[in-house]
């Protein structure tokens, strides 16, 4: 599914889970997170937004939501490390 129309159908209703009343699905959202942020890291605003909630969620009720945060921002974080070390190989060879 192109992530326009993903962004245009279903991004709404995505970023609603973050405040749902069941820790789970706060979880689940936050672990979903992993799969849908990297489609949108060149939309600055949305990315931005993704990130604010995210930040919101590290100080959730739910102990499990926060590990999760916690779990996600380390990969989200490793996995911006790993495409920049890339690009930066792809450069060194030209």
């Amino acid at each position: 599914m192109p992530a326009n129309y993903f962004k245009q159908h279903f991004m709404k209703e995505y970023l609603s889970f973050a405040m749902d009343k069941v820790s789970n699905v706060r979880r689940e959202f936050v672990s979903v997170m992993l799969i849908i942020k990297p489609y949108f890291d060149k939309d600055s605003d949305l990315s931005l937004e993704m990130m604010d909630i995210l930040t919101h969620l590290n100080n959730d009720s739910d102990k499990d939501v926060r590990e999760a945060v916690e779990h996600v921002d380390f990969e989200l974080l490793q996995n911006r490390k790993k495409n920049k070390d890339t690009k930066q190989e792809e450069k060194e060879e030209f």
